[in-house]
């Protein structure tokens, strides 16, 4: 399980995020985002033919979302 030393939670604007994420790559945004990061990837996924993963930690209060195509 990776842990939030592994990567930084990411505070800035999320759809200029999620179009410059590689495959497999994971961000973390806050928990507070949850609902605009779903949203926003999935507009991204339509508009640029890709496709995400988005996984809940209420523990760490984030949201994890990752490039899967």
């Amino acid at each position: 399980m990776e842990t939030l030393t592994e990567y930084q939670v990411i505070n800035k604007k999320i759809r200029p995020v999620l179009r410059q994420m590689n495959l497999y790559d994971k961000k973390l945004f806050p928990i507070e985002k949850a609902e605009r990061v779903r949203v926003t990837a999935s507009n991204v996924a339509i508009a640029f033919n890709l496709k995400f993963k988005t996984k809940l930690n209420r523990k760490n209060g984030t949201i994890e979302v990752t490039r899967i195509s």
